[in-house]
């Protein structure tokens, strides 16, 4: 049997705008029956917009001025913050210290920034600087409890840790902070890691330990600044030249993570005395 199309009629179509006239008609007498509740409603909707509006607005003012510290501090800790022409230029020590006061207001006035995460990490070099090791170690342990997803980061900040503690004497406290490095697969800095293991294990009488370490070095990162050294002490420690084996490819940092300022860059040298090594054994 064929389908048969239904064709509204004429009566049908006139009808329709009168059906319309009578729901807005009744939707109007609604809103006058209930126009307290209605205008209510609409007071409560555009509070609650307005309180998200002027809520992203005050975050938006947080971190701008969580950044503009931070970018302070920054620069006192470079020692590159202009100085008063009226004022003898301030030491090294002093920049530090005002370096130290602006990161620590991040933390106490914009604790919900992304400026106060890293604050403690800058705050960490600067009482390096000032060889308050035990600041220091408090503000890298308080770093790595924000940041635990950050590689890169986590890697500087346990080698910081580590050399934090060789100044304290503490051996066994600054093997684990180097071993820490070890696991962080986007850590760009596991052959300096193992270099200092070496050393440690070096100078705490572990030869055997030590040369394994210094091989495993120069076998995986050829390209390493610290190639050089690990063969030294080898040929030190009276075992034959080692050769490299493979080539350690690069890490990639994930396209959308955002790229970070950290001081100092990795694969860095610490500057003489920055972080000292216990006496060798003789």
């Amino acid at each position: 049997m064929a389908y048969k199309i239904r064709v509204s009629t004429s009566k049908e179509q006139l009808k329709k705008p009168d059906e319309f006239i009578g729901a807005v008609d009744w939707l109007g007498e609604k809103i006058r029956t209930h126009a307290k509740l209605a205008w209510t409603i609409l007071g409560g909707v555009l509070i609650v917009g307005a309180g998200i509006g002027a809520y992203g607005f005050y975050l938006d003012q947080q971190k701008s001025r969580a950044a503009s510290l931070e970018y302070l501090g920054l620069q006192y800790y470079r020692q590159q913050a202009p100085a008063d022409d009226k004022s003898p230029a301030p030491s090294k020590e002093e920049n530090y210290k005002k370096a130290i006061d602006q990161f620590q207001k991040i933390l106490q006035d914009y604790p919900r920034t992304p400026s106060a995460s890293l604050a403690p990490y800058y705050l960490g070099n600067a009482y390096m600087d000032l060889k308050n090791f035990d600041s220091a170690i408090s503000s890298y342990r308080t770093f790595l409890e924000k940041n635990p997803k950050n590689d890169i980061l986590a890697g500087i900040t346990y080698q910081r840790l580590g050399y934090a503690y060789l100044a304290k004497n503490s051996l066994e406290e600054a093997r684990k902070a180097f071993e820490s490095v070890g696991p962080l697969a986007g850590a760009l800095n596991r052959d300096q890691a193992n270099y200092e293991l070496g050393r440690i294990q070096e100078v705490s009488g572990q030869k055997d330990e030590a040369i394994k370490r210094y091989q495993d070095l120069v076998k995986q990162y050829p390209d390493s600044l610290f190639f050089s050294d690990a063969q030294k002490r080898l040929t030190a420690l009276g075992v034959p030249e080692t050769k490299p084996e493979q080539i350690n490819p690069s890490v990639l940092v994930s396209p959308g993570e955002k790229p970070i300022t950290v001081v100092p860059a990795p694969q860095q040298k610490p500057a003489q005395g920055e972080s000292p090594m216990p006496a060798e054994k003789k």
